[in-house]
């Protein structure tokens, strides 16, 4: 997963504190503790990033977005806009797909 979405998880559950021992194991995709005492606190905060993670993903995989139409250019259209603004469209939509996002077809 992102660095950007774990900001926004720890930003609601809480920084990684290394007093409490609990860090981040990013090969693992998990929280850990070496110490005994904070391992408890390690898989909650464990359980509970991967219900984050799932719900992001869900929330991700429903999200549509609905770009205007293609103008089809009529015969008293200015080229240069019509080109620019389909132009302008397509890009839009590399872009938002490019990032994980569907584009309403």
């Amino acid at each position: 997963m992102s660095d950007k979405m774990r900001e926004e998880f720890e930003r609601e559950w809480g920084q990684v504190d290394a007093a409490q021992g609990v860090h981040f194991i990013p090969e693992l995709n998990t929280y850990g503790s070496e110490l005994y005492a904070q391992h408890e606190y390690a898989q909650m905060k464990s359980s509970a990033w991967f219900y984050f993670q799932k719900g992001w993903k869900a929330s991700r995989e429903a999200l549509v977005i609905e770009l205007p139409e293609l103008h089809t250019m009529a015969p008293d259209d200015d080229r240069k806009w019509h080109g620019c603004r389909n132009s302008t469209i397509r890009t839009c939509a590399r872009a938002i797909e490019a990032v994980g996002l569907k584009v309403k077809p």
